[in-house]
């Protein structure tokens, strides 16, 4: 197919960020003619697959993308934070994995997403908008929330997303298990799923354990509040106060495990 060069390289964009290290494989394919690809291989690292360097495998073959890799299963339940006894339960050398390229760019829908993108967001391959908020999955931030503030801690929350939560990530997925309302979040430079305790349940068995992200909001009164953030395995506390501009974050403390 002529392609001038083909990348494989580890991504945050659809995995989230923890001390373990199991980010996304994606793929940027440079046609040599100004045009270059950037999608996603539907794998994870140590889910199970490990990708190693192999400079004797063809990375291309015809349409067909192809690359050395180890298995190196994460055991789910050796994970702790700070992840000190990490072990595999499963491993093997010396594979080759080949990828059809149409099914890595497959877009049922034409959003923007491949289907292997959606799946690991969780939105519906057969829809372009899943949450029907008026903003196509592939621009929407979180794809999966269209609700607007219904109470005070709602709105801190929704602020705390656009405001607050960005000057920590940039350009990855976050995780949030909530029963909650899915708030609707825009403008910002990161995705966020919200999920449900049995969705998270099924998103898991698919996909492996996957770090969490939260925001707490306590109201002190009608224009101050506590606000807590917790990245998994990160975080801290901010307190929020309403001027006549908005909600504004002051940082109390931060952790780190």
């Amino acid at each position: 197919m002529g392609a001038k060069k083909v990348v494989v390289y580890r991504s945050y964009q659809l995995d989230p960020r923890s001390e373990i290290g199991d980010a996304g494989y994606r793929v940027t394919i440079d046609d040599g003619h100004g045009k270059t690809e950037d999608l996603s291989l539907g794998l994870s690292e140590m889910r199970p697959y490990v990708i190693v360097p192999n400079a004797r495998l063809p990375i291309l073959d015809g349409n067909v993308l192809q690359v050395a890799a180890d298995v190196r299963e994460i055991d789910d339940r050796s994970i702790t934070f700070p992840p000190v006894g990490l072990h595999a339960k499963r491993e093997q050398q010396g594979l080759m994995l080949r990828c059809k390229l149409a099914d890595l760019r497959r877009d049922s829908d034409g959003d923007g997403l491949t289907d292997l993108e959606e799946a690991r967001l969780a939105t519906d391959p057969a829809d372009p908008d899943s949450d029907h908020d008026g903003l196509t999955d592939a621009k929407d931030p979180a794809p999966l929330g269209a609700d607007r503030p219904a109470t005070p801690e709602d709105e801190v929350r929704q602020m705390a997303f656009e405001q607050l939560v960005g000057r920590f990530v940039k350009g990855q997925l976050l995780v949030q298990k909530s029963t909650g309302p899915r708030l609707d979040v825009r403008g910002v430079g990161y995705r966020v799923i919200t999920l449900r305790p049995d969705e998270l349940k099924a998103y898991e068995k698919r996909f492996g354990f996957r770090v969490t992200f939260d925001v707490k909001v306590k109201m002190k009164d009608e224009d101050h509040a506590d606000v807590s953030v917790s990245f998994g395995w990160t975080g801290g506390d901010w307190k929020a106060e309403r001027g006549k501009d908005g909600w504004k974050f002051t940082m109390a403390s931060q952790w780190i495990t």
